[in-house]
């Protein structure tokens, strides 16, 4: 249009997309892009995470020091990140940017599901699931008797599905008295 906008079909109606000349400087390409929650973006590079605020603003720049495996917002505006150390590690980063817990994980690890309590749940490729709470203490960990592919969706509070490499969809459901080992 006259002002340099956009109509999109949407739906059963249009939607208008504004274009902006707003750049984020990042250090190299980016690898990454997810949405953070309550409002922003979560913007991944070679040698950093970037959380944006809603108009693409650089709210923090948290160095990442390991090839990224997964990426995934958090309830707190956050993310959780596993990296590919030796064993795998799992950092939460919250809202600000200060990471809040770092831990180890399974040398299969391959994708994370946050929950909205802060906690986060790890699933490896050879069958393992792991909940850890936003400290980094263990939860609880299952090994599923399949070779698993990501993501594990939760359903419930208690209850995930997840695909196998097979054909196969398995739910998950974990008893209330679920405790740590």
């Amino acid at each position: 249009d006259e002002a340099g906008g956009v109509w999109v079909a949407a739906g059963a109606g249009l939607l208008r997309l504004q274009p902006t000349e707003r750049a984020v400087p990042l250090t190299s390409g980016v690898r990454a892009l997810l949405p953070r929650r309550g409002g922003g973006l979560l913007a991944l590079d070679e040698s950093a995470l970037y959380l944006l605020g809603p108009e693409a603003r650089v709210l923090a720049r948290v160095p990442i020091d390991a090839t990224v495996i997964d990426l995934a917002p958090r309830a707190d505006g956050g993310a959780a990140v596993l990296t590919q150390t030796t064993p795998p590690t799992v950092t939460l980063i919250d809202g600000s940017g200060a990471r809040r817990a770092r831990f180890d994980v399974s040398r299969d690890a391959r994708a994370l599901t946050p929950d909205e309590a802060g906690a986060v749940l790890v699933a490896s490729r050879d069958g393992e699931l792991a909940a850890y709470d936003a400290d980094g203490t263990l939860r609880w960990r299952l090994t599923v008797p399949a070779r698993l592919r990501p993501p594990v969706v939760p359903l419930s509070a208690l209850r995930y599905a997840v695909a196998t490499e097979g054909a196969e969809i398995l739910t998950l459901s974990l008893a209330e008295t679920t405790r740590r080992p």
